[in-house]
């Protein structure tokens, strides 16, 4: 500091000093890949979060990055640092179009149309870091490969190898750099954790995923006590909103090679997510999550004479009485159900329950959300879902009497 701070003090500035600090996240420092070097090493973001005060008055520091949680803490809000977050949709509309440019001038030399410009701009997907190593891989060709057959492949529905192992090696890059899966209780609560993430039928947010976790043990299954923010917080460059300060904001992978990453066992190696563990444990989460916050009037109406048109503040009413996970469970239990592929003793057990406890309960939750048709659409795969196992299993007496709806 007393290379920058005291010499600037000395000095007498007309106009105010702007300086941007851009990608900060991609530091070695700020990832966690630089080198160790023991003793007082403090690192560059720590140092610059702690020292920001004696900075002369007319200095004006931008720094970008992704939502890191190392950085987060490095920088927390206060007089000196105000935070900024780009969720403006307008600027996610414009991402493809730069994309776009991105793609055109970086493949300029290669002699790529504009057609296929446009369709690599739309299979990014709005991450940079796709067109980035697709763009690489079109320009520079492996021995035995031309331009065309690159750009090909990087159109095809599956990627090439070659880009494919590029994508693999930032994957694991990211993760190495913070997840220690030599280590068993981390292994396992990353892949419990990016298990949910990935097999739920729509996004959840921290705060929707955590109740479901709660709800899952119990029953024969175990119980999954592991915040969500613990694993996801570090991951702000392949997930969105990892942020644990708002916790209601959907969690999903930022581009699907991430998703197609974690599934494959070839690609992903020590990072592998197999989602045959997590559907059982997802079924009988939302049979539980049903189970333990339904309840009769769940939108305290006055009165059960009136449509629910008739309600002026129904939709107020359902924001408050029916949490996203809730809601969730109603619509998806019966999906999840279908891909448990044995028969479950305890799924079983909490489905019965629910048919003989909550199962009005349910409806009335699916009437005032206008989601009626869900119901039927469930059962019907509830049906076949019974009719499957009863191959595997004894079916009781009331499995048979589903069987018949």
């Amino acid at each position: 500091m007393s290379l920058v701070v005291k010499p600037l003090k000395d000095l007498r500035f007309v106009s105010p000093v702007f300086i941007v600090i851009d990608a900060m996240d991609e530091s070695e420092d700020a990832s966690g890949r630089g080198p160790r070097t023991g003793g007082n090493r403090i690192p560059f973001h720590t140092f610059l979060g702690k020292r920001l005060s004696e900075f002369p008055t007319g200095f004006r520091i931008l720094i970008t990055s992704r939502p890191e949680a190392e950085l987060e803490k490095a920088f927390p809000e206060s007089s000196f640092v105000r935070r900024m977050y780009m969720n403006d949709p307008q600027l996610a509309d414009e991402v493809e179009n730069d994309i776009l440019i991105y793609t055109r001038e970086n493949l300029r030399n290669s002699f790529v149309g504009e057609n296929e410009l446009w369709e690599l701009a739309k299979k990014a997907e709005g991450l940079f870091q796709w067109a980035y190593v697709a763009c690489d891989y079109i320009a520079n060709p492996p021995p035995g490969l031309n331009t065309s057959d690159c750009l090909e492949e990087m159109l095809d529905s599956a990627q090439g190898n070659d880009a494919a192992e590029q994508l693999n090696e930032l994957y694991r890059r990211v993760l190495e750099a913070h997840f220690n899966m030599e280590h068993s209780r981390i292994r396992d609560n990353f892949q419990s954790v990016m298990g949910q993430v990935l097999c739920t039928f729509e996004p959840l947010s921290i705060t929707s995923l955590n109740i479901m976790r709660q709800h899952a043990g119990g029953g024969g299954h175990a119980k999954n006590s592991t915040d969500v923010s613990n694993v996801i917080k570090y991951m702000g460059s392949l997930l969105s909103n990892v942020n644990p300060s708002d916790s209601t904001l959907l969690i999903a992978p930022l581009h699907t090679s991430f998703r197609d990453f974690l599934t494959d066992p070839k690609r992903s190696g020590k990072f592998y997510v197999n989602l045959d563990n997590t559907r059982c444990q997802l079924a009988y989460a939302t049979l539980r999550t049903m189970q333990k916050t339904l309840r009769f009037n769940i939108c305290e109406l006055e009165t059960s004479y009136s449509l629910n048109s008739e309600v002026p503040d129904l939709k107020e009413r359902i924001d408050k009485y029916i949490p996203p996970a809730l809601s969730y469970s109603c619509r998806f239990w019966a999906e999840h159900l279908a891909q448990v592929p044995r028969f479950d003793t305890n799924v079983f057990e909490d489905l019965r329950l629910f048919m003989g406890v909550n199962f009005l309960f349910w409806l009335e939750v699916l009437s005032v959300r206008g989601e009626i048709p869900v119901a039927t659409m469930a059962l019907v795969s509830l049906r076949r879902w019974l009719g499957q196992m009863r191959d595997d299993v004894s079916i009781p007496s009331t499995a048979t009497f589903l069987l018949q709806l």
